[in-house]
C-alpha cells in the first residue's frame, strides 16, 4: 500500500494541518470567553497580493477560541503563531480567487449557511430559527455569512485548480481495502438500531390546549392507520411536519440506540419507549417537538458490520464501498495538502506580508 495513511484510523482526528485550517471557518459554536492577550483592534499582521489587507486581532482570537474550544484545552505558542499563517493563508487563497473572477451570489451563500446551521441543530431550520441559534451562540449573523462565502470560494477555487489532479487518484485494491477494514473493526461496530415510519404531527404552540389539539390530530391519524388499513406512506406525504421522511413515505431509516445529538431534541423518553417496541407495532409516541404515529418496519441488535454488510439508509452502500471510498479521501487529502503547501509557497512568494505583533514574529 503506497503510504495511504500513516495513521489509518479512519474517523480519528489528529493535529490540524495549515492546509485543513483554510476550511475551518464555519466552527462557530460553542465559543465563549477571552483567553488572550491581542485586542481585538490590535493589527496582527497585513498581506497584499491584488490589494491590502490586516489581520486583526478578533479574526485572529476568534479562530483561536474555537480551535481551543474543539481542542478541549488551550493552545500552545507554536499552535497560535500557526492560526496567524493559516489566517494569512486564507487572505491570499481568497485574493488570489478574486483574481481568478472565482465569486458566489448571495443566494446560494444563504442556502449553504442554512445547511451548516441546521446541521448543527439536528433539524431543519428557518431562517429566522438559524438567525435565533445564532444570536444564542453569541455568533454575528453577517459574520457567519462572511464566512460561509469564503468558504465557497475556497473550496470552488480548490476544486478548479486541482479537481482533475485529484480525481486521477488510483483506487485502492482488495487486499488494501480489507487490511484497513480489519486494522479498524472497532469502528464497524454498531449499537442496536431500529427503523420505522412516522406521521409527525408537531407543536405549533406551548399552549396546552394548542397541544391537546395536536394530540386529537395525531389519534385521528392513527385510528385511520390501524381502523381503516390505511398506509402510513400514504398519509406521511399529507399530514407530516417532518419535511424529510414525509418525502420518502415517512420512512425515518434506521435510528442507532443513545445518539446524544438526536436525544437532545426530541428527548431521551422518546427514544426509550421507541426502543421498547416491537417489529410490526403502530403507536402513537409523544416527544419534545410533537405526537409521532410510528409504525417499527426493522429492528437490528448491536454487531459487527461484516465487509459486504449493506449500510443502513444508505442506499445500498456496502462497507467495503465505504472503506474504498474513504481510502481515496484519505489519498485526495494527502495530495491536496501537498498541492496547497506548493501553492501557498508561490502565493507568498508573489505577496507582500508583513507580521506586525512581535510576539508572533519568531
Amino acid at each position: 500500500m503506497v503510504d495511504r495513511v500513516k495513521n489509518r484510523a479512519i474517523f480519528g482526528v489528529g493535529r490540524i494541518p495549515v492546509a485543513a485550517l483554510l476550511f475551518a471557518s464555519l466552527q462557530f459554536f460553542g465559543v465563549t470567553g477571552s483567553l488572550f492577550a491581542q485586542k481585538d483592534t490590535d493589527t496582527l499582521a497585513t498581506i497584499r497580493l491584488t490589494k491590502t489587507e490586516v489581520i486583526l486581532g478578533k479574526e485572529y482570537n476568534d479562530v483561536v477560541r474555537r480551535l481551543a474550544e474543539l481542542r478541549q484545552g488551550s493552545l500552545s505558542g507554536a499552535d497560535r503563531k500557526e492560526v496567524l499563517e493559516s489566517l494569512i493563508n486564507n487572505h491570499l487563497v481568497l485574493q488570489a480567487a478574486e483574481r481568478d473572477n472565482i465569486s458566489v451570489g448571495n443566494e446560494e451563500v444563504s442556502s449553504f449557511a442554512l445547511q451548516m446551521v441546521s446541521q448543527q441543530a439536528g433539524k431543519q431550520l428557518s431562517e429566522a430559527e438559524m438567525r435565533k441559534l445564532l444570536e444564542e451562540e453569541g455568533v454575528s449573523y453577517q459574520d457567519f455569512l462572511n464566512n460561509a462565502r469564503n468558504s465557497i470560494i475556497i473550496r470552488r477555487f480548490v476544486q478548479k485548480k486541482y479537481g482533475t489532479d485529484l480525481q486521477n487518484v488510483a483506487d485502492p485494491n482488495d487486499k488494501e481495502v480489507i487490511d484497513a477494514y480489519n486494522e479498524n473493526l472497532e469502528q464497524f461496530v454498531h449499537k442496536d438500531m431500529i427503523r420505522f415510519n412516522q406521521i409527525l404531527v408537531q407543536f405549533k404552540s406551548v399552549e396546552k390546549e394548542s397541544q391537546k389539539a395536536v394530540k386529537n390530530k395525531a389519534e385521528d391519524l392513527l385510528k385511520r392507520v390501524k381502523n381503516n388499513g390505511e398506509k402510513i406512506a400514504d398519509l406521511a406525504p399529507l399530514y407530516s411536519d417532518d419535511p424529510q421522511s414525509k418525502a420518502r413515505g415517512g420512512d425515518v431509516s434506521y435510528v442507532p440506540r443513545g445518539l446524544e445529538q438526536l436525544e437532545q431534541v426530541f428527548g431521551k423518553k422518546f427514544f426509550d419507549v421507541l426502543f421498547g417496541l416491537s417489529k410490526g407495532d403502530i403507536r402513537i409516541l409523544e416527544s419534545n417537538v410533537g405526537y409521532h404515529v410510528v409504525e417499527i418496519t426493522d429492528y437490528r441488535a448491536a454487531g459487527l458490520y461484516k465487509l459486504n454488510s449493506e449500510i443502513p439508509g444508505t442506499n445500498g452502500v456496502t462497507v467495503k464501498d465505504y472503506v474504498r471510498n474513504m481510502l481515496v479521501q484519505q489519498v485526495q487529502a494527502k495530495r491536496l495538502e501537498e498541492l496547497v503547501s506548493d501553492y501557498m509557497e508561490q502565493l507568498r512568494k508573489e505577496a507582500t506580508i508583513k507580521i506586525l505583533y512581535k510576539s508572533l514574529q519568531k
